[in-house]
C-alpha cells in the first residue's frame, strides 16, 4: 500500500504553522519563506490575517537562528503573502 503525505501544501511546497509563524518550502532545500503575520481583522467572527511579513530565508539560518532574510515585504491577505513567496522561492532555488 502507498503511503500518503500528510499535510497541507502550496503550489507543491508543504506549509508548517506555528503561531502566527508559517514557513512555506521544504526545509531540506537552500531556501524557504517565512510569513509572520502582523495584524489580523475580524470577519463574521473569524480572525483572518491582514497584513504579513514576506521574508525570504537561507534554510540553515533556520537551523542556526540566523534570521537574516535575503528579501522581505509586507503584503494584505495570505494569498498575496503566499504568491509572493512562491514567486521568490522558485526564483531562488533555480538560481542555486
Amino acid at each position: 500500500m502507498a503511503k500518503k503525505e500528510s499535510g497541507l501544501k502550496f503550489r507543491g511546497k508543504p506549509l508548517v504553522r506555528c503561531g502566527d509563524v508559517i514557513f512555506y518550502g521544504n526545509i531540506a532545500d537552500s531556501y524557504v519563506v517565512r510569513l509572520t503575520v502582523k495584524t489580523k481583522v475580524l470577519v463574521s467572527d473569524v480572525s483572518v490575517s491582514d497584513i504579513i511579513t514576506v521574508e525570504l530565508l537561507k534554510s540553515a539560518a533556520v537551523f542556526y537562528g540566523n534570521f537574516k532574510p535575503l528579501k522581505n515585504s509586507d503584503k494584505r491577505g495570505l494569498y498575496e503573502a503566499l504568491d509572493l513567496g512562491s514567486a521568490w522561492l522558485e526564483r531562488a532555488l533555480r538560481k542555486d
